[in-house]
């Protein structure tokens, strides 16, 4: 640490992976369009959203559960694991 600042050994690693970029479909545009949205729309919308019956903490407390497990495991990878393995296991749907 000549300068000041921390090591960081994960800058230095050779890419394992070539990343890919997905362009995700712009549904709300299909669907509304360019430009304003109407008042209808709006209201609908707002309606669907005070009405909504999901209850979203419990879900996203399941899917941080499975990503802070994949970083306990990543962290303490035994030499004989794969790391490719597990960012595939943390990228698919969490159990509980």
């Amino acid at each position: 640490m000549v300068s000041g600042k921390p090591e960081v050994e994960h800058f230095n690693q050779k890419p394992r992976r070539k990343a890919k970029f997905i362009m995700p479909l712009n549904t709300l545009r299909s669907k509304a369009g360019y430009g304003g949205l109407d008042e209808e729309i709006l209201n609908k919308a707002e309606a669907r959203l005070e009405n909504n019956a999901v209850d979203f903490p419990p879900l996203a407390e399941t899917y941080l559960a499975a990503l802070t497990r994949g970083i306990v495991q990543a962290r303490n990878l035994s030499p004989g694991e794969n790391g490719e393995t597990l960012i595939g296991e943390c990228l698919s749907r969490p159990s509980n």
